[in-house]
């Protein structure tokens, strides 16, 4: 198997947005997406795709992301990126963005709040400084192959590089072989929130956050 990491473009944006579906089902059966688009999956999908082009560059869109190709074709990919830079207003904007230019009115889009705020309680927080990596996923023929691997590994020397001192990544609690996955390129558990609302939405009892110190001979 022919294996190359390069960065994501434009054209990959429909991939990404599967991408991005599936990692935050995580090893559920649905995710926030589900959530926050329920109902028809070409119709998220094709928000997702909209929303990795859109700007502001978001930590959705397509220039974050690194993308992992096996003879040729995208098999997997993640996202890295500064909070500071293209975190959660970015992302509120881009999202805002999507949304009206497919039609939504302000009421439909205020709809969004209540299950957006729901992760958002349960999410540790994250220095805005950090090198976070997000929407891990890979195509189920590529799975236990060493993509994913190659995609982290990549990606923090990349970090690295760039003089971030810190890396993190989140895991709904209860994926072990994410969690096993991160944890063998150097991620340490550090901090969890549950609660029983997010538990009953979503079949997981909350998120968990690891982290990785980039300093040089780290792993």
């Amino acid at each position: 198997m022919d294996v190359r990491i390069r960065p994501a473009v434009r054209e990959d944006a429909h991939f990404l947005a599967w991408v991005m579906q599936e990692a935050a089902r995580s090893h559920l059966e649905r995710g926030m997406w589900d959530l926050v688009f329920p109902g028809d999956e070409a119709e998220r999908l094709g928000y997702l795709t909209a929303l990795a082009c859109t700007e502001p560059r978001s930590f959705c869109h397509h220039a974050g992301f690194w993308i992992a190709e096996a003879d040729a074709r995208p098999a997997a990919a993640l996202s890295a990126y500064v909070p500071a830079q293209v975190g959660t207003p970015a992302f509120v904007q881009a999202l805002r963005a999507t949304l009206a230019a497919a039609g939504w009115s302000e009421a439909r889009m205020r709809s969004l709040q209540e299950p957006f705020a729901l992760f958002q309680s349960c999410t540790p927080d994250i220095p805005d400084d950090a090198w976070v990596l997000e929407w891990v996923a890979a195509r189920p023929e590529f799975r236990r192959r060493g993509l994913v691997r190659a995609l982290l590994e990549h990606t923090l020397e990349t970090g690295r590089r760039a003089g971030h001192r810190t890396a993190v990544i989140g895991i709904l609690i209860g994926n072990e072989p994410a969690l096993r996955a991160y944890q063998k390129v150097g991620f340490r558990l550090c901090d969890e929130r549950r609660r029983r609302e997010f538990a009953d939405r979503m079949g997981a009892p909350g998120t968990a956050q690891l982290r990785l110190e980039l300093a040089a001979g780290q792993p």
